[in-house]
């Protein structure tokens, strides 16, 4: 069978044995994703694609699954190079009613999605990109680089999702596991620098860059790319916005919480002083106070309708796993630029919890990792009441009800009076429907108050 040429085919099963049929189809290099799709069958087939050895790479039921089965270079299972052997069968269900018909009809469609060169670049230069679904979300550009340059450097900004660069010398390949230099995490601004002092070997010559979202399969997504033949990022990437200040109420609220992203994905964070200082749980830094990671970028919402943007770099400057809370503050611009003298952030007061009670209403505000149609999430506002307490050696843990889930934590938990009493850990129960536990403010550190300049709640 060839992509994009429909073959009509027939199974004929006889006395409820499984009928099969067998295909095969060739995986080009340059080809990114393929989809294979079974229609105008009376009955649920079976698709099962094997590699050109034989083995076994997928399974797709039409009949539980409906739609296509669709294979990505760098998904689970990834596409390969080469013959695939794509088999359509049918077998008798004990629980089918109905005799089976003896003949089975169908129609195969393999669609292959191709690697293609969206613009060359020249020095400089601002490009736009587009993700889309129908084109397997992956955007290709390419720059020429003289023998005189001593550096590459191509840096990614604007987008709502994650994005991942992957760079190829003088062939660009559709099967970015082949690709010279990567970079992957889970940064929306990405960067990647060939020459210079990153250790990667600069040549003259043609040179591509291929962006892709590996998480957000469904949605289109737009981007900016810079080429250039610098070694410190583009000058446009550099500047801090100012950000709001005093606006008081849940607004307020929704300023001083940020997004952490870390090597695992992310999670959330409060400013509780101008000055920088940030509170949130000690696991969502882990990695970072590990040392495999550099600094914790911290990502600030500008627009509630879209992602946060990354700014800024933040060190960690006290921890306590015990009582899982952690204490940062802002180090740098993204790219280890110095934030200007005097520049503010947007805080809250930190609150004692000892004022609340049964049935008092919680608010609490976050990034949850599921808070987004596409691969990161907008700050999202939920509710709920102070379902329960728990004293625990190092202070006392307040339950909720209130919807949580992976990324909350580290956010903010403010009481009726926008004030923070505490920061959501964890959910006991199944996903995000369980009990939310909430490391309150009585457990923080005075000394860490006092270092950070926090204001604190009449």
């Amino acid at each position: 069978m060839e992509a994009g040429i429909p073959v009509h085919g027939e199974l004929a099963p006889e006395r409820g044995a499984r009928a099969s049929r067998e295909f095969r189809l060739t995986v080009p290099a340059d080809a990114v994703s393929l989809s294979i799709s079974v229609t105008d069958a009376p009955v649920p087939l079976e698709i099962l694609v094997r590699t050109g050895s034989g083995s076994i790479l997928a399974v797709h039921d039409t009949g539980q699954s409906g739609g296509s089965l669709v294979l990505q270079r760098l998904g689970t299972p990834a596409l390969p190079t080469g013959p695939l052997l794509v088999e359509i069968s049918f077998q008798a269900r004990p629980s089918d009613v109905a005799q089976p018909p003896t003949r089975i009809p169908f129609v195969l469609e393999a669609e292959l999605v191709m690697i293609e060169l969206a613009e060359v670049l020249r020095p400089g230069q601002r490009g736009q990109g587009i993700l889309e679904p129908d084109r397997g979300m992956v955007n290709a550009f390419a720059i020429d680089v003289p023998a005189t340059a001593d550096a590459l450097r191509f840096d990614v900004s604007g987008a709502a999702g994650t994005l991942d660069l992957f760079v190829f010398f003088e062939e660009l390949r559709g099967d970015l596991r082949t690709a010279d230099h990567r970079s992957v995490s889970p940064l929306g601004q990405e960067s990647i620098l060939i020459g210079g002092d990153s250790g990667r070997t600069i040549l003259p010559g043609r040179w591509f860059v291929v962006v892709t979202d590996q998480t957000a399969r469904r949605f289109v997504d737009s981007f900016e790319v810079i080429a250039s033949f610098d070694s410190d990022p583009p000058r446009e990437l550099l500047g801090f916005p100012d950000l709001p200040l005093n606006r008081g109420g849940l607004q307020g609220v929704l300023d001083a919480t940020v997004q952490v992203v870390t090597p695992r994905g992310s999670g959330s964070a409060v400013f509780i002083s101008e000055t920088g200082y940030l509170l949130t749980n000690q696991h969502v830094i882990a990695d970072f106070s590990a040392g495999g990671w550099g600094l914790p970028v911290i990502a600030v919402t500008l627009d509630p309708g879209v992602p946060p943007r990354e700014l800024f770099r933040a060190i960690v400057v006290e921890e306590d796993p015990v009582r899982d809370l952690a204490l940062l503050r802002i180090e740098s611009g993204l790219y280890g630029q110095p934030v200007p003298p005097g520049y503010l952030f947007p805080s809250i007061p930190v609150a004692s919890p000892a004022g609340l009670t049964f049935g008092d209403t919680l608010l609490f505000t976050g990034y949850p990792r599921f808070g987004g149609r596409g691969s990161r999430a907008t700050i999202t506002v939920s509710s709920g009441i102070v379902a329960g307490f728990e004293l625990v050696p190092d202070g006392l843990v307040l339950k909720t009800d209130a919807t949580i889930g992976p990324g909350n934590s580290g956010g903010a938990a403010v009481n009726s009076r926008y004030e923070l009493v505490g920061l959501p850990a964890e959910v006991m129960g199944l996903g995000s429907s369980g009990i939310g536990y909430i490391v309150s403010t009585g457990m923080i550190p005075p000394r860490w108050l006092a270092l950070a300049g926090a204001t604190r709640a009449d």
